[in-house]
């Protein structure tokens, strides 16, 4: 798990990047100031559950733990597909970069390629919670004696 979060905190960062730090001259556009805040905020959820791993010292701490870190992992996903990877995003990003330069053409395909490099990485991060609920629940059935 530590992992599936230390990858998608990577490439977020590589997105965050190309998306306010490689925009074109002249960014200062609504869409692309706006790209930016929907980065930052996937950025900032991605860090509450890499914090929320870190707290973890002990295995035996992951059944407290878990809820949290996957409640950040989750809040995450929801950013990344409603937020970056929607139809009204996405086409947000194309019309306007389409109406500008050649320049902001390549922008928005760099963008849209550091989007689609994050995808494995948000899903990575989700089968790792998945697999550790897996985990904790297979431990509780063989502590726990069935009731009656």
């Amino acid at each position: 798990m530590r992992h599936a979060v230390a990858s998608l905190r990577e490439v977020v960062s590589e997105l965050a990047l190309t998306a306010v730090e490689d925009r074109p001259p002249a960014g200062e556009i609504a869409v692309v100031d706006h790209l930016g805040e929907q980065v930052a905020a996937l950025q900032a959820s991605v860090d509450d559950a890499a914090d929320q791993l870190r707290r973890v010292t002990d295995v035996r701490q992951l059944p407290v733990r878990l809820p949290k870190i996957d409640a950040a992992v989750a809040a995450s996903t929801t950013r990344y597909w409603r937020d970056l990877r929607s139809y009204e995003s996405m086409a947000e990003l194309v019309d306007t970069a389409r109406s500008r330069s050649i320049e902001w053409r390549a922008w928005q395909h760099s963008v849209q390629r550091s989007q689609l490099d994050c995808e494995p990485a948000v899903e990575a991060a989700c089968a790792s919670v998945r697999a550790a609920w897996r985990e904790i629940a297979g431990e509780v059935s063989v502590v726990e004696p069935p009731p009656g």
